[in-house]
């Protein structure tokens, strides 16, 4: 379904040019849990915003391939790359409180997706607010009517972790990136987001590639994990390979 390959992102912003990512591997078959894990500056992110057409920066350039399902992501148009994400690509940050805006109520956020197809999809406002709830309620929302109603700051963390999640899925993507999702969580609605991802992907068969540097986190969620140092991948395999049997030192490093 989506196929990474030769990923190279470099940056010439500073005196002498920067590699963030390079020579980046790997492949997401339809219905896949793929975990990527590293330390800060490892390029896991930056790989993530890669395949969801977020570096658009001039100071950087992207080469290899990034395909899903036939479509080529990295020399895609602008224009293009707008009416994936959502339809085909959900995309989910580590702080909903600072991804969301403060001024605009939940409700209104989760339509988003909808709105700007609005024409397209020829859907009414009863029917969006409609999906919406719905969405809500599929990713564990209770009292969906009262946050759909509420802005930001008036609902918990993992409440708006969930809505976040929610406004990612309205539009059925293929894939599901959440980057950091669980970071700004405690423990204990760190697993109810695991578990709200988990299910999704059981009912719904959405892949979903999960960035992070928590293995716990990884190992409970994903089937497949990549370990990244530096931009470059050190090891990938199945989550009992890479916990169990790692090949790599710094692999070892991380799990043990």
């Amino acid at each position: 379904m989506l196929t990474v390959k030769d990923l190279k992102i470099e940056f010439f912003d500073h005196e002498l040019p920067e590699v963030a990512v390079e020579d980046v591997d790997f492949v997401i078959n339809d219905g896949d849990i793929l975990g990527i894990v590293g330390e800060s500056g490892s390029g896991k992110s930056m790989t993530a915003m890669a395949i969801a057409g977020l570096l658009n920066r001039k100071d950087l350039t992207k080469s290899g391939v990034i395909d899903l399902d036939g479509t080529d992501l990295l020399n895609s148009k602008r224009k293009d790359l707008r009416e994936l994400q959502g339809k085909d690509i959900g995309f989910v940050f580590q702080d909903p409180l600072n991804s969301m805006n403060p001024v605009l109520k939940v409700g209104y956020q989760v339509e988003e997706a909808l709105r700007v197809r609005k024409k397209t999809l020829n859907i009414s406002k009863e029917e969006m607010k409609k999906r919406a709830l719905e969405v809500m309620e599929s990713v564990g929302l209770t009292d969906v009517e009262r946050i759909y109603d509420s802005y930001p700051h008036e609902i918990s963390g993992g409440q708006r972790q969930r809505a976040q999640i929610a406004a990612a899925l309205i539009m059925k993507p293929k894939l599901l990136i959440c980057d950091e999702p669980t970071t700004a969580l405690d423990v204990t609605v760190q697993k109810k987001i695991i578990d709200v991802l988990k299910e999704l992907n059981k009912k719904n068969g959405t892949s979903i590639l999960f960035i992070s540097h928590d293995l716990s986190v990884v190992r409970a969620l994903c089937d497949r994990v990549v370990v990244m140092k530096d931009g470059l991948v050190m090891e990938q395999g199945s989550v009992d390979e890479i916990f169990n049997n790692p090949q790599n030192e710094y692999t070892k490093q991380l799990v043990y």
